[in-house]
């Protein structure tokens, strides 16, 4: 699995191109594009999400109070797809 922190100096993704995008409240509630999840279903979430859409990367943006374990969780979630890459976000 690949990691990649955001480089300023790289080009906007492609406005057109779908993305997911996880976001972990310092709670650890879990939102997958604009919509709340719990983390046992976030893996159907993201099968389903490349079913209808062509992506390889997922960005996941932990607020600042959010416990590196809830991150992990995540991350482990994500990394079962292999065509994806996985980004750091703030």
């Amino acid at each position: 699995m690949l990691i990649n922190r955001p480089d300023k100096s790289n080009n906007p993704p492609s406005a057109n191109k779908p993305i997911i995008l996880v976001k972990i409240s310092e709670t650890g509630l879990i939102n997958f594009n604009g919509k709340l999840v719990d983390i046992e279903r976030l893996p159907a979430r993201i099968e389903s999400f490349l079913a209808k859409n062509q992506t390889e990367s997922a960005v996941v943006i932990p607020s600042y109070g959010t416990s590196h374990e809830d991150v992990v969780k995540v991350i482990d979630q994500i990394k079962t797809f292999s065509s994806l890459t996985v980004s750091i976000g703030k």
